[in-house]
C-alpha cells in the first residue's frame, strides 16, 4: 500500500512539473531535479520535453541532469537511455530547421549508445532477445557497439535453434 501511494504521488507530482513547465519552464527544471532523486521514470522524459519545448536551455541542462541520474545506478534504467537516445535524435534532426540547440550533443548522444550498448552485451541470450527495439538506437550512434550487440544475440539465436529461448512449453 505505502508504494502504490507513493506511486499515486509521484504521478500527481509529475503532472503538476508538467502543468508548471507550460508556465515556466525554469522552474519546471529546479523542482524536477529534485524528483530525480528516486531514479528516472518515464515522466521525466515527458517533463524534459515540455521544459525543452518551453526553454532550450533550461531543457538542455535537465536534460544532462536526467542522463546524469541514468548513470548512478549500478544496473542503469535501459529504458530511459533508449527513450533519451531517441527524443535526442528527434530533436537533433529538428533542430536542422529550428535553429534551436540540441538537448544533447552528437558526442552525448555515442556516449549514450555506448553505454547503453555496453548493458544489452552483459545480458545473456534470452535477456538480450527481449530488448531487440533497444539495438536500433545503439546502431545508429555507436556503429561498432551495435554490431557487437547484433554479432551476440545472432550467436544466441544460433545457440537457441534460431530463436530465443522461452519459458513456456514448446510446440
Amino acid at each position: 500500500r505505502l508504494k502504490n501511494t507513493y506511486s499515486n504521488d509521484t504521478y500527481v507530482e509529475m503532472n503538476l512539473l508538467e502543468q508548471v513547465a507550460e508556465k515556466n519552464a525554469g522552474k519546471a527544471a529546479q523542482y524536477g531535479l529534485r524528483s530525480l532523486e528516486e531514479g528516472v521514470q518515464y515522466q521525466h522524459i515527458n517533463l524534459l520535453k515540455k521544459i525543452y519545448d518551453k526553454d532550450a536551455d533550461k531543457g538542455i541542462e535537465f536534460a544532462s541532469a536526467v542522463y546524469s541520474r541514468t548513470r548512478k545506478d549500478d544496473s542503469p534504467n535501459l529504458w530511459a537511455l533508449n527513450s533519451l537516445l531517441e527524443y535526442g535524435g528527434e530533436v537533433m534532426e529538428q533542430t536542422k530547421t529550428n535553429g534551436k540547440r540540441p538537448v544533447y550533443s552528437q558526442t552525448d548522444m555515442r556516449v549514450m549508445a555506448e553505454s547503453l550498448g555496453q548493458e544489452l552485451l552483459k545480458m545473456d541470450g534470452e535477456a538480450l532477445a527481449s530488448m531487440t527495439a533497444y539495438i536500433p538506437a545503439v546502431e545508429k550512434y555507436a556503429p561498432n557497439r551495435g554490431a557487437q550487440v547484433r554479432a551476440k544475440m545472432a550467436r544466441a539465436g544460433a545457440r537457441t535453434g534460431g530463436r530465443p529461448r522461452s519459458s513456456g512449453s514448446s510446440a
